[in-house]
């Protein structure tokens, strides 16, 4: 969970068993240790299939207190169970080490939803406060609606993460930006850092420069990341001095934030590759190169084929702007090497583009799914979210509704004139396995334009159809999503 958070510039805290102390969990900054009560612990495992899960919530409650300044700065030791002043911490700071430890449990891969309403009954009897009033304890039913309070908070903000995605996935840039910051309000840790300077980097191929932007770029956020984006049909053209300037502070903007995210972790790769993505987009593939060198990169790809793959890639495109075209071929061709069919399809159309003439007119890239598909997923319906009440997102007037029934989930973004896009998602039991190199040979370049790359597979869309599927690396489709664009 200390991994998942995303906050390796903090000093991961020791846990440790107590002697049973009333208080199920508390965090001490001064010796920075989380102490378990032992009856605590034991309700857990009494939970069964959910002990893991249930004990994931309070240890995540605590590790948020580790987290924050206020508990931090000033010495005040926490109370899972209490939420008063009399206990030296606000109930403001616990209800955002709830938000926080939720959240951080979905990133570690635990799952919160029915286990907390289970989870704190079981904790008032074991500690003989159901039904009765203490100072400095809320009733069973407070500490209830609280945690449901939490919960609801946690369902959007996971949901508002997943679907900003899709945003990506369907350019609306604007509109994911406005998502990660909202996010961050709640949950700062190094993969929103880093999915915002992904959507800054994503926005320069609005300025498309043939040198670079020939390319497939291996760029990933954390759950999905986009190759490449053109949408707009200008003809022959070249960009402005203005146009130019704007692309490269865009580019300049994300490398800030792939900056943060390196700054918590060391070690964390995704946003050493982006960087070095954004320098060769920014004509700089001599200090991509010096980049790539930094981070032990070397050494884990030799343990993760599939980083090595894109590394191969970053190199080879770095090679190709510096003029060294048979060290970028002979980069291009060992990617192509890796047993992974998209490092593979990415890596065999950059040496396809190696010895081509930089293109002057941006490419269409109209690609529709198969017809039996388009006809099934035109029956989703969008459903009434007009209804909903609408959530404010950002200053600027952005609002999001939002509706979950099921595993289907809806929600419609807009502003003070109207909804802008509406996005529904729900778990695949339609379709099977997707082969992606059936699919390379014979759209070729405006496959590219359409597939999304994640650490785990890809997204591919068709805007024509207004239609994107989620895939693995082993060409199960996992996720499918109707796409309303409505202006």
């Amino acid at each position: 969970m200390f991994e998942a958070a995303g906050r390796p510039d903090m000093k991961m805290p020791d846990i440790k068993m107590a002697a049973e102390n009333g208080k199920v969990a508390t965090y001490h900054p001064g010796n920075n240790i989380i102490e378990l009560d032992p009856k605590a612990y034991d309700v857990c495992l009494e939970m069964g299939k959910d002990s893991l899960n249930a004990l994931a919530f309070i240890i995540g409650h605590e590790l948020a207190h580790s987290f924050q300044t206020e508990v931090r700065t000033g010495n005040l030791s926490t109370n899972f169970l209490s939420y008063d002043r009399i206990f030296s911490v606000p109930t403001r700071i616990e209800k955002v080490a709830d938000i926080q430890g939720v959240f951080t449990a979905y990133l570690a891969g635990f799952y919160m939803g029915n286990v907390v309403p289970k989870l704190l009954p079981r904790l008032y009897d074991a500690y003989h406060l159901t039904g009765k009033t203490f100072k400095g304890y809320p009733p069973l039913e407070e500490r209830n609606l609280t945690a449901k309070e939490v919960l609801g908070i946690n369902e959007t903000l996971i949901d508002l993460y997943e679907t900003a995605n899709y945003l990506l996935v369907m350019e609306k840039n604007d509109i994911a930006i406005a998502c990660y910051e909202y996010i961050l309000k709640y949950y700062q840790g190094r993969e929103l850092y880093n999915n915002l300077g992904t959507v800054y980097l994503l926005s320069a191929f609005d300025f498309f420069l043939p040198e670079t932007d020939r390319f497939v770029h291996p760029v990933e956020i954390d759950a999905s990341s986009q190759l490449t984006k053109i949408e707009k049909s200008r003809g022959v053209y070249e960009l402005s001095p203005q146009e130019r300037q704007f692309r490269n502070r865009l580019l300049e903007k994300s490398i800030e934030y792939f900056q943060q995210a390196i700054s918590l972790d060391q070690n964390y790769t995704t946003a050493r590759l982006n960087a070095a993505c954004a320098l060769n987009m920014l004509g700089k593939p001599k200090a991509a190169l010096a980049f790539l060198e930094k981070g032990d990169l070397a050494s884990k790809a030799r343990s993760a084929p599939e980083l090595g793959g894109k590394i191969a890639i970053i190199k080879g495109i770095s090679h190709a702007l510096l003029g060294d075209l048979d060290v970028a071929d002979r980069s291009f061709e060992a990617a192509m090497r890796f047993d992974n069919q998209k490092i593979s399809a990415q890596a065999g159309f950059n040496r396809n583009v190696l010895y081509s003439k930089p293109e002057t007119i941006l490419p269409e890239h109209c690609f529709n799914f198969p017809e039996n598909f388009r006809m099934l997923m035109q029956d989703i319906p969008l459903g009434r979210v007009s209804q909903l009440e609408p959530m404010p997102l950002d200053e600027n007037g952005k609002t999001f509704r939002r509706s979950k029934t099921g595993q289907t989930s809806t929600f419609s973004f807009g502003d003070m004139n109207g909804n802008i896009i509406s996005i529904v998602r729900f778990k695949n039991n339609m379709v099977s396995s997707f082969d992606l190199l059936e699919m390379t040979s014979t759209l070729d370049r405006a496959f590219f334009y359409n597939l999304v790359s994640t650490p785990t597979g890809y997204y591919l869309k068709s805007k024509a159809d207004g239609l994107v599927i989620q895939v693995d690396n082993k060409g199960k489709v996992m996720e499918l999503a109707r796409v309303f664009v409505h202006r």
